[in-house]
């Protein structure tokens, strides 16, 4: 900013000499001849000095520019800091978390964690989904192959059929995860899905490879959602 003043001031100087000057009264040389003070800037010299106001208002402008410039870059840099920062605390806390979970019996896969009900606790679909959120979570959610093994594994390590987080409640046929999204591809058994009555919940089974014509990871199977079974909840720690 004090470029940009100092480049004011000189502007202003040299206007004020212009004015000065042509106000100058007539001065005799020595000859005897009059020369009138405004003779000073006809010519070359208004040339001159029209070149030169030019070129300091050029001047102004590309300081102005410049200072603009500096605030922004600055701005943007002070803008990217706090977005890493924002991350590296997002990222703390999230592995705080995990490790808390893990100390209460969760297990971690990928970016989630997931809790797997106790033996005896049996419950309808609804109700495993209200647990879940009462643990901060929601019935799992399965979106790719290496989760429904890592999901499958859960269910046979500790010998539990259990619900997860699909559904065809709110229209018969039509297959929807907790979070709203439609079902794009499933982990169907054989003759899955069932279309025989309403309402109906997905089960995640046990003990695939021993149940014949099952393929492993292919164990989904559909059951009315009033019986009672074990559940999977799952919470994202980085959302």
């Amino acid at each position: 900013m004090e470029h940009i003043s100092h480049t004011y001031d000189t502007l202003f100087h040299a206007r004020d000499n212009q004015h000065v000057i042509l106000n100058q009264p007539a001065v005799r040389n020595n000859s005897g001849h009059h020369n009138q003070g405004c003779l000073c800037w006809n010519g070359r010299s208004n040339g001159m000095a029209s070149l030169c106001l030019g070129l300091l208002c050029v001047l102004l402008l590309a300081c102005i520019i410049t200072q603009h410039l500096i605030y922004y870059s600055g701005h943007k840099q002070l803008e990217s800091v706090q977005n890493l920062t924002l991350q590296r605390d997002n990222l703390l806390k999230g592995l705080s978390e995990v490790d808390e979970k893990i100390q209460k019996g969760w297990w971690y896969y990928n970016t989630s964690v997931y809790y797997i009900s106790e033996l005896n606790v049996r419950m309808k679909w609804t109700e495993s989904r209200q647990n879940c959120k009462m643990r901060g979570a929601d019935l799992v959610i399965i979106n790719s192959w290496a989760e429904q093994k890592f999901i499958e594994k859960l269910s046979n390590t500790f010998q539990m059929d259990v619900w997860i987080g699909l559904t065809d409640r709110d229209h018969l046929g039509v297959w929807k995860w907790v979070d709203g999204f439609s079902l794009t591809s499933g982990f169907w058994g054989p003759n899955q899905p069932s279309t025989e009555g309403s309402e109906l919940c997905v089960v995640q089974q046990k003990n695939i490879k021993t149940q014949p014509g099952m393929i492993t990871g292919q164990s989904w199977k559909t059951s009315w959602c009033t019986y009672n079974f074990n559940f999977i909840c799952e919470k994202n720690i980085f959302q």
